[in-house]
């Protein structure tokens, strides 16, 4: 397999796919980092706050791995990993449009205990 990009069969090579790697990886730490900057005005910044913004990230990683393995044996497409990156980073970018109404209706404390923070990050 060579590193460059090759055209007929669509393989950017594995000098990409390190650099792909290496990118969603950040965005997902700083996804982790605004996680707890999003929470903390609704939950605060306690140590329980931190275990599940972890705890959920690791799980939806794992649930994710798990799940694009599978896509990735069936449909082996460089595109359709493209656009599913592409509509990933387009759901965390909406985020901060619509995560605060649901925060807003959950301020009053009737959900405000360890379960809302594991079920809400």
């Amino acid at each position: 397999m060579s590193p460059k990009y090759n055209a007929t069969n669509g393989d950017f090579g594995v000098g990409f796919y390190y650099v792909y790697v290496l990118c969603t990886g950040a965005s997902v730490m700083a996804l982790e980092l605004d996680a707890s900057r999003f929470l903390a005005p609704y939950f605060g910044t306690s140590m329980i706050v931190w275990a599940n913004i972890i705890g959920m990230i690791l799980l939806a990683l794992s649930v994710g791995y798990f799940i694009g393995g599978r896509i990735a044996d069936k449909y082996p497409n460089r595109s359709l990993l493209m656009h599913l990156s592409l509509a990933a980073g387009l759901w965390m970018a909406s985020l901060p449009l619509w995560g605060h109404l649901i925060f807003r209706n959950l301020s009053s404390g009737i959900m405000n205990t360890p379960v809302s923070t594991i079920v809400l990050s």
